[in-house]
């Protein structure tokens, strides 16, 4: 209260001088302000360690003599959450398609295998898959089909003597996927 709008943007600018978002706003208030832009929206984030928030920021011009406007911040949070899951969801669909595409006209087990786990990097945008079987003599994990978007991680973790991997040296996934 008491302190101007924009001053709060050109200081925030200024501080975090490699976001764009804060100068795009200060800019957007700025063009309406002067009569250079009728309105100004944008749709920004805003997260906390402990939580993600998302807005939606409306300018509007006041027309009166003394100027001025109508700044408004809608809380999105909630449609961009169901945005997100309806993404995920037809990328699992379009996924779940395509494997079930390659086992209908599969010729073999090791091509299925293999068609399984390019079609999970392809459809399911993961950065790689893999598929392995473990040896019940050793314990150890014979990998039998593998794809990747940019590097092979089985390169890295198996055994150049025998292609096994030892269960432990795999890494736990991180999230979201």
């Amino acid at each position: 209260m008491g302190v101007n709008y924009l001053a709060i943007f050109n200081q925030a600018a200024r501080e975090a001088p490699d976001s764009g978002v804060v100068a795009r706003i200060a800019e957007g208030v700025r063009e309406v302000m002067e009569r250079r832009a009728p309105s100004f929206s944008i749709t920004y984030p805003c997260h906390t360690p402990q939580e993600n928030h998302w807005f939606t920021m409306q300018v509007t011009p006041l027309h009166s003599a003394q100027g001025g406007a109508v700044i408004a911040h809608t809380d999105i949070t909630e449609r961009v959450a169901a945005e997100q899951d309806l993404h995920r969801l037809m990328r699992l669909y379009a996924l779940r398609t395509q494997i079930n595409r390659a086992i209908i006209g599969h010729q073999g087990d090791q091509d299925l295998l293999q068609e399984i786990c390019h079609v999970a990097v392809a459809h399911g945008q993961f950065g790689m898959a893999w598929i392995g079987q473990v040896a019940p003599a050793t314990g150890r994990v014979q990998p039998l089909a593998e794809a990747a978007a940019g590097h092979s991680l089985l390169g890295h973790l198996s055994d150049p003597v025998d292609g096994h991997i030892d269960p432990s040296v795999i890494p736990l996934p991180r999230s979201p996927s």
